[in-house]
Parts: structure tokens; C-alpha cells; sequence
């Protein structure tokens, strides 16, 4: 019987589609059972590598493909529980685990001295990997970027950027002084607008987007001096911020740990990424003209500037890196404040004797805490550091090796890029005592005062980097959550309502939403 042409040419292509069927079944199987084969004898041979005799290719970790290295295993993963996938790869291959992105090795550590080693490193210029679509898209628009920015800078030009940006505004302690007033009041209004909002028991209904909302307002009132309702369509503009904000960072983690196609046509999400950094880059820009309108820019710098008016008067600076510094400003910490007070609200809700003890502290202070106040909250901070160990908001610090390192017993050579898994280094045994649990108490000295290096394992809770390239926004961030713990306690007693868990969106986030119920103290 004669077979039909069409039938001889669907053989082929059946043949090819269960073949790839079949290898990835197997590497389904392989992956979920945690049963991965060591196959790097038989694979060294056909994987596109950098260096065939590497030391660095005897590191234990995923089954390595020709061309794809180990990005196979965003195939079997959820990308929102990418930091899960990373505590269990260090359950299944110990303290230091391969990836290849193609034919580019990634080494995560997870062992404390290997953390410790990387991140204080004596290094002038500290270098960590850009994150690219960032990058790249920047670098394709000239006419509006002149740089890549602050956090994707590398060696000298970053040290001078973040010299000008950094640490004669964001970082100053005259500018954050004068914030206080207005940080007091925008607590006070998330207050007031908690007790209008609740139903009859007292609950709130994802509170986790009026955090957000404060954190925007907090963050632009301190670059402007002034809060976004007294801009011209501010409340449009905020919450237009908040989205767009929330996009960028799933677009960096997509991006990232996924397939990265992106590099090769403009994909939907490279598409989605420009439009959302557009969009914050014409908002902010607006902000700016509305504000050079009531300032004079010429005139003599004084310590009253706000951090908008003196990195405008920076004459070193190109007026596309001044304008870049404050969508990258704006940008960085309005998700990370919020994630952070919804992962202390859970613990707090966990542990009530933990928040009777913050309004013990609190109770008889001034209703305005200031600057000054807030070495004085010592137990109050600790809880807040507490929280940073347990549910840090990233799940590692990426650095690049400069210079030949050992690690867990391999030598990393100069330009290898590393992970320093410190979300699983926070929670290990080997780090802290009882490491589960949420113990303010281990961050106080006998005479209670707060001390974040009271312990060896203190390096690994660094929620916003360590070292020169530590966040520019931490010391805000850490004052705005003072202020906002203290008076949210003196307010209320606070219950978790929802079911708590973590979603990697780039940043490690609650889980929404996140349900709060607010009982009245008085």
C-alpha cells in the first residue's frame, strides 16, 4: 500500500517532538524528585563552555544542557517561588551550587564564611552584575540616558555618581532630620485613614497597597520637599507610580531567572519593561519642571536644599544623569517599605508580647519621634532587624569575584559572578540559635542597647547590601520605619489575618493580600 507524501513528511516532526517530549519529562522527573544525575563527564564535551579544564565545572549543581547550561530548570519552577528553588538546591547540593546561563557560570554560596569572604572583600570599587534589560535599554536610548544609573555602574564612574547622588543628599543626616516633620505626618494620615477604612471587626483589607502608598509619598517628600498631593494631579501620578514601580520589578526578575529571549527580539516583556520605565521617567521629569518652576536653581547652595534642588545645582553632573539619579531614587525603596512592615506586621501579630514590649519602649515618648529619638528605640529597632533576618525582602547579594577566591574548597577565579544566598544563610542553625524563630532579643547587649554585629552570623542579614555598595536609601528606610512602627503600636494591637507566605517578585513579597485587623488601643 502506498503511503501519502504528507503522512512521510509528518514523521520526521512527530519523531522530534517526542524526542524533546521525552528529555523534558525526564528533566521534569530528574528535577522534582531531587535525583539529579552527574552527567558533567558526558556533557563537558558538548557544553558551549568558556574553559574546558575550569575548576569552577566540578562545583555540584543542576544538570548542565549544550547552549542552555541549567536554564532548564525554569521549565519545572514557579518564577514566584524562585526563592524557594533556591533554599532547596543548597538542601540538595550543599554549600555551593553551579548554574550556567548558557555558557556564563553563576555560583551561589551559602556558607557564612564563603558570604563573609566575598562581601568584605577590601575592595575601592566594589563590582556586582547590572541587571540587564536595565541596562540595555538604557543604553538604547542615549537622547534620555547618559549612564545606566547608580546600581548598574561599575569602578570609578560609580564611586564618582554615587559621591554627587548619594552622600551629600539621600544619605545626609541634615536631610533626613528635616524629612522628620513631614514623615510624622504622613504616618499620622496612614493612621487616621486605617481607623476610616476598617469594617466592624475592625479590618483591613490588603493594607499592603496603603503601605505602598505611604511609601511613595514618604520617598518623593523626601527628594521634593514636599509631599505629591501639593502637586498638580499628585494622587493620579502616585498611584500611576505604584504600578509602574510594581511592573519594573517583575520585569527585572523575568528578565533575569527566565529564558531571556529578550536579548534577542523585543519580546512582550521587553516591550512591557520600556513602557513602565518610560512612563516613570515622564512622570518624574514632569515633577521637575513643575519644581523649577518655583525654584532658583542659581542661586547659592544652602542646607536647607532639598535633595531634588541640590542634585540639580550639581554642575558635574549631565542633566540626564540628575534626572536618572531621581527615577532610580524614587524607584528603588517604594516596594521594598512596603514588603517589609507587612513582614513585620506578621511577626508582630505572631508574637503580641513582642509589640507590648515596643509600646512599653514607645508609650511615654513624644507623639513626633525625631532624629534624634532614634537611637533611643533600642528594642524597637531590634525588632525591625529581627524581621530583616527572618523575611529579608532580597534573597541574595550578587558580587563579582576580583580577585582568585576559595569557596567551600573551589577556587573562583576574577570575573566570576557569585550569589550570596543570605535569606538561607539568615535562617540556618550553624548562623543563629534557634534560627526559626522570631527573637528580637538576640540583637541586644546585656544592657540593652541595640547591636546588629552582636553576633558572627551578623554579616549575612543584609537586606539592603553591605560595604560600599550598600543600599543609598537604607538609613531613610530605616528611619521612616521607626517612626511608622512606633506610632502604628502606640495606635493600635495588630492582627495577621491572611495566610502568610512569600512570592519572589524580584524582591521577596508578601503574599496578597494582606488582610490586618486594627484594634484600638484607648
Amino acid at each position: 500500500m502506498r503511503k501519502n507524501k504528507s503522512d512521510l513528511k509528518m514523521v520526521p516532526f512527530l519523531s522530534m517532538l517526542l524526542f524533546y517530549l521525552s528529555i523534558i519529562l525526564f528533566l521534569y522527573y530528574t528535577f522534582r524528585n531531587n535525583k539529579p544525575l552527574n552527567w558533567n563527564i558526558i556533557l563537558n564535551g558538548f557544553t558551549f563552555n568558556f574553559r574546558q579544564d575550569d575548576e569552577i565545572l566540578r562545583i555540584p549543581g543542576p544538570l548542565r544542557l549544550p547552549f542552555v547550561g541549567t536554564k532548564w530548570t525554569q521549565l519545572v519552577i514557579k518564577m514566584n517561588k524562585l526563592h524557594e528553588f533556591y533554599a532547596k538546591m543548597h538542601e540538595t547540593y550543599g554549600d555551593i551550587v553551579l548554574e550556567m546561563s548558557g555558557n556564563i557560570p553563576v555560583v551561589s554560596l551559602y556558607n557564612r564564611l564563603d558570604i563573609e569572604k566575598v562581601l568584605k572583600f577590601p575592595s575601592k570599587h566594589p563590582f556586582r552584575p547590572e541587571t540587564e534589560i536595565i541596562s540595555y535599554f538604557r543604553r538604547s536610548h542615549p537622547e534620555r540616558y547618559p549612564s545606566t544609573g547608580l546600581v548598574n555602574m561599575q569602578g570609578h564612574e560609580w564611586a564618582r555618581l554615587r559621591a554627587l547622588l548619594a552622600t551629600k543628599t539621600i544619605e545626609n543626616r541634615k536631610c533626613l532630620k528635616r524629612s522628620c516633620p513631614d514623615l510624622n505626618e504622613m504616618c499620622d494620615d496612614f493612621i487616621a485613614d486605617m481607623r476610616r477604612k476598617r469594617n466592624d471587626a475592625n479590618v483591613i483589607y490588603d493594607v499592603h497597597d496603603s503601605i505602598k502608598t505611604l511609601s511613595v509619598d514618604a520617598t518623593f517628600s523626601l527628594i521634593l520637599g514636599k509631599r505629591l498631593k501639593h502637586f498638580h494631579n499628585g494622587k493620579e501620578k502616585l498611584e500611576e507610580l505604584k504600578l509602574c514601580v510594581n511592573n519594573i520589578f517583575k520585569s527585572f526578575r523575568d528578565s533575569t531567572f527566565g529564558l531571556q529571549l529578550w536579548k534577542y527580539f523585543p519580546t512582550k516583556l521587553y516591550k512591557e519593561f520600556g513602557k513602565n520605565e518610560t512612563r516613570v521617567y515622564e512622570i518624574t521629569s514632569e515633577i521637575i519642571r513643575e519644581t523649577l518652576q518655583k525654584e532658583d536653581i542659581r542661586r547659592p547652595e544652602t542646607e536647607n536644599d532639598t535633595i531634588l534642588v541640590t542634585i540639580l545645582k550639581a554642575k558635574e553632573l549631565e542633566h540626564g544623569d540628575k534626572i536618572c539619579g531621581v527615577v532610580d531614587f524614587l524607584s528603588a525603596g517604594v516596594d521594598v517599605f512596603a514588603h517589609t512592615v507587612c513582614f513585620l506586621l506578621h511577626h508582630l501579630s505572631d508574637k503580641p508580647e513582642v509589640q507590648e514590649r515596643i509600646y512599653e519602649e514607645v508609650m511615654n515618648m513624644d507623639d513626633d519621634p525625631t532624629h534624634e529619638d532614634f537611637s533611643r528605640f533600642h528594642y524597637t529597632r531590634a525588632a525591625i532587624h529581627e524581621s530583616y533576618r527572618l523575611t529579608p525582602v532580597a534573597h541574595a547579594l550578587a558580587r563579582v569575584i576580583e580577585e582568585n577566591t576559595s569557596c567551600s574548597g573551589y577556587l573562583l577565579k576574577p570575573g566570576t559572578v557569585v550569589l550570596c544566598q543570605t535569606m538561607v544563610a539568615s535562617s540556618k542553625e550553624d548562623n543563629f540559635e534557634d534560627s526559626l524563630s522570631y527573637k528580637p532579643e538576640r540583637w541586644l547587649q546585656e544592657n540593652g542597647e541595640f547591636d546588629p554585629n552582636i553576633t558572627p552570623g551578623s554579616i549575612v542579614v543584609s537586606p539592603f547590601g553591605t560595604g560600599r555598595r550598600i543600599c543609598p536609601g537604607k538609613k531613610f528606610v530605616d528611619l521612616l520605619l521607626i517612626i511608622f512602627l512606633t506610632k502604628l503600636v502606640k495606635a493600635f494591637r495588630i492582627s495577621y489575618l491572611s495566610e502568610f507566605d512569600r512570592e519572589f517578585e524580584y524582591l521577596v513579597a508578601p503574599k496578597r493580600p494582606v488582610n490586618i485587623q486594627f484594634h484600638d488601643r484607648d
